[in-house]
């Protein structure tokens, strides 16, 4: 089976909310802090529309042979600050392949799309975070030159949240 892989379309918009819910709910890719209520649901849908009418090659899908967008990479090229840094960087914030096309090379291709993408428009580095359960997902990561540089940690307070969340 084969697979291409272009820029998403707004109209990919309904199929990217699907794979980004799979994404929030899945305990092998996430840590499931992020439910994917009506609110962040939402939220998310808001924010990556916005990226694709702004580049939507910041917003890449894999494509099989059907038709069907089975997986996507979601970036942003960091903003220009005050505080200027040594590199000028992008932020990786999602990727996502659905679970029966994993390990078929379609992380693979869609990383490889993006980090193309980003050198040619002069990014210096990039950055991501991946949940340290995320074994795939950290294989890929080496694989294509990632090293870990920040431990991030965080302490939960409450176990419970304090409203219920309702899932969409």
């Amino acid at each position: 089976m084969g697979y291409s892989i272009r820029p998403a379309r707004l109209s990919d918009l309904p199929r990217l909310v699907e794979l980004w819910k799979g994404l929030v709910t899945d305990p092998s890719a996430s840590d499931l802090s992020i439910p994917p209520s009506e609110e962040n649901v939402a939220a998310w849908t808001a924010f990556v529309a916005g990226i694709i009418k702004r580049d939507p090659s910041q917003v890449l899908v894999a494509v099989n042979d059907e038709g069907e967008i089975v997986g996507y990479i979601l970036y942003v090229k960091k903003p220009a600050s005050a505080i200027k840094r040594r590199f000028r960087c992008a932020v990786i914030y999602d990727l996502y392949v659905v679970p029966e096309h994993r390990r078929r090379g379609v992380g693979s291709a869609l990383l490889e799309k993006a980090l193309n993408l980003l050198e040619e428009e002069g990014m210096e580095c990039v950055e991501l975070s991946v949940w340290v359960g995320n074994e795939a997902a950290r294989r890929l990561y080496e694989k294509f030159g990632f090293e870990e540089y920040v431990i991030r940690m965080r302490k939960v307070l409450r176990a419970e949240p304090s409203a219920p969340v309702k899932a969409s």
